[in-house]
């Protein structure tokens, strides 16, 4: 019984002796790489660098042999790659990167050149429908508004006056004119509850001033966004 346990020892302790000769290998390579990309492998028998050598074969088949258990090689080719080193073996996916035909970039930047056609033709025609046109006759201003286009709600119009101006509000008008001054300077306004499409208005008050010209008036109104109209400055 005693030989026997022995014996099973000695058994023991000569295959333990036999792995550690034949060694645990270890191959480590990245599982992915990008094309054209400088890949490394390592080959590790008990931790230590390898001695032997690394074979790298190629998507096509073509082999290539490393020496030193360490590999370093470019991967020019799509597919997958195989690292081998004593029956161990690692594969690296190479994805074919997107490629874009020559015409795709001068087309983006029509498309997105032709996008800004579309939103400025669509934004100048929102304006090009609301018109306003001032005048002056014989001490009165007159600004008239015309919608060309939708009906547009809460219309606010505004007048700058020069300073030392003199204002005279005609009484019984449709719409009320109310004096006011803000950031840009002293005026006139006037809110117009709607303006119907094909709408036209003409609003008016008296002034007397020594300026020779008088400012621009705007419009404002809100359909799905801003709107917003000038008349030019006119003289005395």
């Amino acid at each position: 019984m005693h030989l026997f346990s022995v014996g099973r020892t000695a058994a023991v302790a000569l295959l333990l002796a036999m792995l550690f000769l034949a060694g645990a290998v270890e191959l480590y390579a990245p599982g992915r790489a990008r094309l054209g990309e400088q890949v490394e492998a390592v080959a590790l028998v008990n931790g230590v660098q390898a001695a032997g050598e690394i074979g790298v074969v190629s998507p096509s088949g073509t082999e290539e042999k490393y020496a030193g258990g360490y590999a370093r090689f470019e991967v020019d080719e799509a597919g997958v790659w195989k690292v081998e080193y004593e029956g161990e073996v690692r594969e690296i996916i190479v994805e074919t990167p997107l490629t874009l035909p020559a015409y795709a970039e001068p087309l983006a930047y029509g498309l997105f050149a032709l996008a800004l056609l579309v939103i400025a033709y669509a934004w100048l025609g929102a304006r090009r429908k609301l018109f306003v046109e001032k005048r002056f006759r014989n001490g009165t201003v007159e600004i008239e508004v015309r919608n060309q286009g939708e009906e547009l709600a809460g219309v606010q119009v505004a007048d700058f006056v020069p300073e030392d101006a003199v204002l005279e509000f005609p009484r019984g008008a449709a719409h009320g004119a109310r004096e006011s001054r803000d950031a840009r300077g002293r005026g006139v306004r006037w809110t117009i509850p709607v303006l119907r499409a094909g709408g036209r208005i003409v609003l008016e008050y008296g002034i007397k001033t020594s300026a020779k010209s008088l400012p621009h008036a705007e419009v404002r109104a809100t359909l799905a966004r801003e709107i917003i109209a000038r008349s030019d400055s006119v003289g005395i």
